[in-house]
């Protein structure tokens, strides 16, 4: 990029050298589609012959189209002719069918989103200024016409329905469709885990409110590219994710399609995205703690919700990555703090057959993990939760862990308990077995 600039500030610093050089190849490519009307016989050849000046006649006879817009109708009818050539042993296309063989023939082979536009347009020049009559030109044929927003509707992405629902037959701009990323980026669910089987949580946002401003509209296209190159793939292979091999030479010149690299470099990819598979995105979910903490939520719960990664080859499943301790110190930080922000404990409510439930489980709703917490005397506010189910007896409680905050206030309950059990029945060999190893054994 620095030798780019460069050269334009030489270029710029010698007085006309632009312009010499902007007239020296609208010459070269105005001589160059002169030689194709007259090839053709067109009836602007038959005039130019009569004038004094033919040589400069073919120049002035395209007004003031630039050297670029020339270059490019020059290199989209030079396919055409090539082609002519080859299959009628013409010059130029008889009626519009010839045409539509042409394009047609490109289509199935893998042809540029623009060059039927960009074709369409030299053969409208050329008639145009070959003086053809408008009822023998090609281009102004319906039937070209209508080819060609059929091909440009196969070739561009359809628009989505408004329900997202499915698609319909509407050509997407380039602008559009980079507004669609963060569209759909806001309305992805979070994974959760449910009786036994990965469900979608549409509760919580994978990614939540503002933070789908993280990404850009480019940010699909090159994660390819940069996974490939985390990962150690060569440039090489690197280079046919975005089509930048298509000037090489030697071996490759008899390479019709890359999709067999492609998909292998894709393959590579999938298989590194888990903890030991090579590619790590601790960075990247840092910056994106980071910018989330910036627009007001809490940074590691959103970082978290990300860590849900394709770790078998074997069989079509999830895993959910485990949470360290660092994660688990935030959680409890967090819980604090919204318990000094928010209003005081609740009592506990007493249910329909008159008992006041001892203790209630909370259940995540990211990845169903039950926690186990101490009635009126947990900071963790019940009717905040989502899921949260009553317990009375603990030891017939099926839960994961214990709130680091009632793990005390109930194992000092249960001393309690076994003391009053010693206090009542001296002797009973039974009062030796305590709950307390068993709360342990679950804590």
């Amino acid at each position: 990029m620095a030798k780019r600039s460069q050269k334009r500030r030489v270029e710029s610093a010698l007085p006309g050298s632009r312009a010499e050089k902007e007239d020296k190849e609208r010459r070269r490519y105005a001589l160059e589609l002169g030689t194709i009307l007259e090839e053709a016989c067109l009836p602007v050849s038959l005039q130019i012959v009569e004038l004094e000046k033919p040589e400069t006649a073919w120049i002035r006879i395209w007004g003031s189209r630039r050297s670029k817009t020339l270059r490019n109708r020059f290199r989209a009818w030079s396919r055409f002719r090539a082609w002519m050539i080859a299959t009628y042993g013409l010059v130029w296309p008889k009626n519009v069918t010839q045409v539509i063989n042409f394009v047609e023939e490109l289509i199935d082979f893998g042809c540029p989103i623009s060059f039927p536009g960009e074709f369409v347009a030299a053969l409208t020049l050329l008639e145009q200024v070959g003086k053809v009559l408008e009822s023998n030109r090609i281009s102004s044929d319906p039937l070209l016409g209508e080819h060609l927003k059929s091909w440009k509707m196969t070739l561009v992405n359809n628009r989505p329905a408004k329900s997202y629902s499915g698609f319909i037959p509407k050509v997407v701009e380039p602008p559009e469709l980079a507004n669609y990323f963060p569209m759909v980026l806001s309305r992805l669910p979070t994974p959760r885990f449910h009786d036994g089987k990965w469900i979608s949580n549409e509760q919580l946002c994978l990614v939540p409110e503002t933070t789908n401003l993280f990404w850009t509209g480019h940010s699909a296209r090159h994660f390819a590219t940069q996974a490939a190159a985390a990962i150690g793939i060569g440039k090489e292979r690197r280079d046919y994710l975005g089509r930048w091999a298509i000037g090489r030479v030697g071996s490759d010149a008899y390479l019709h399609t890359s999709r067999q690299v492609v998909e292998k470099v894709q393959q590579e990819i999938l298989a590194s995205l888990h903890a030991e598979g090579g590619y790590n995105e601790d960075e990247l979910l840092d910056d994106f703690k980071e910018f989330a903490e910036k627009q007001g939520l809490v940074g590691f719960r959103v970082r978290r919700r990300h860590k849900v990664l394709p770790l078998s080859k074997l069989e079509p499943c999830l895993m959910l990555a485990e949470d360290s301790d660092d994660s688990l110190a935030d959680e409890d930080v967090c819980q604090r703090r919204l318990v000094a922000e928010g209003p005081p404990v609740l009592e506990p409510q007493v249910d329909s057959s008159g008992n006041i439930p001892r203790y209630y489980i909370t259940i995540s709703r990211r990845n169903g993990f039950r926690r186990l917490h101490m009635s009126g005397a947990c900071p963790v506010q019940a009717w905040k939760c989502q899921g949260m189910e009553e317990v009375q007896d603990i030891k017939q409680a099926a839960f994961d862990a214990v709130c680091l905050n009632c793990k005390r206030k109930i194992q000092s309950q249960e001393n309690a308990e076994e003391a009053d059990e010693d206090s009542d029945s001296v002797g009973d060999s039974s009062s030796t077995d305590s709950d307390i190893p068993e709360m342990e054994d679950a804590i």
